[in-house]
């Protein structure tokens, strides 16, 4: 295999991403194509000097894998490139949400409804992004389906990559355009912090919880909540303080999101 890890002569691409500076090297030159679908929304492009992280795609010639690494971690080797860029796309995610220097990461599907943000905090596989998905073709604003992006503020700032969709053939990338739906292109003040589970026979039947509730919930759900719990603590108490928090089990998604967007609307008129 040509290492190309500390191969200088390799260098491709570079951007400051959340405060980090982030170099990606390739092997090959048709590699470089596939670069931009890594960088996160509000990349910008920089050069090499003093890097943060830096990853590398590597295709291998006997047999035929590619290899993804963080430095000299290794993070997958596949024998498909798109299961290679996955591996690193993931990577790069989880690394910019834990190191950001400008917001507060947490895992949470995000949806703007009536000039406001709604926040469906929970962890992997927990189903945020099929209901993020039945939200937007109801009528919702695409912010999210994997982190809500916080600031000093208490402002919640659009991440709209493509949502990741389970499927029989693993996870597919589907945009919020081939959805009809809009996009959120500017932060906005949080109206309401949805708590739900789904369950197969789950109804939809919310009630209200109480700032401290609320609070806790975010915090299990905040990326950088052990490495800066202060700033966690701060974050998520404003973020609570300023929304009405709900929980509910929920039954599948697109049966049950017209429901959820009618309490939203109750939710943004008692306001």
């Amino acid at each position: 295999m040509q290492t190309i890890r500390n191969d200088p002569s390799t260098k491709s691409s570079a951007i400051i991403s959340e405060g980090l500076r982030l170099g990606f090297r390739v092997n090959r030159q048709e590699l470089l194509s596939r670069l931009p679908g890594l960088f996160l929304p509000g990349s910008v492009s920089t050069d090499f000097a003093s890097l943060d992280f830096e990853y590398s795609l590597e295709a291998e010639h006997e047999p035929e894998h590619y290899g993804a690494y963080c430095g000299s971690q290794a993070l997958a080797r596949r024998a498909s490139l798109e299961g290679a860029i996955t591996s690193i796309s993931s990577s790069v995610q989880h690394t910019v949400a834990q190191h950001s220097r400008e917001h507060l990461f947490l895992h949470a599907g995000v949806i703007g409804w009536r000039g406001k943000a709604v926040l469906f905090p929970g962890g992997t596989c927990s189903g945020k992004s099929t209901l993020v998905r039945a939200l937007i073709r109801a009528g919702a604003v695409y912010f999210s389906d994997e982190f809500a992006r916080i600031d000093a503020q208490g402002l919640v700032h659009p991440f709209a990559r493509p949502l990741s969709i389970r499927s029989s053939e693993g996870r597919i990338a589907v945009s919020a355009e081939q959805e009809g739906a809009e996009i959120a292109f500017e932060p906005c003040r949080a109206g309401a912090i949805v708590i739900t589970h789904y369950r197969a026979d789950g109804a939809w039947s919310p009630s209200r919880i109480s700032r401290g509730q609320a609070s806790l919930e975010l915090l299990r759900n905040t990326v950088a909540v052990r490495s800066d719990p202060a700033k966690a603590i701060r974050y998520m108490s404003m973020l609570a303080g300023a929304a009405t928090a709900i929980r509910s089990a929920r039954g599948e998604a697109e049966a049950n999101a017209p429901a959820i967007l009618r309490t939203l609307d109750e939710l943004m008129d008692w306001c």
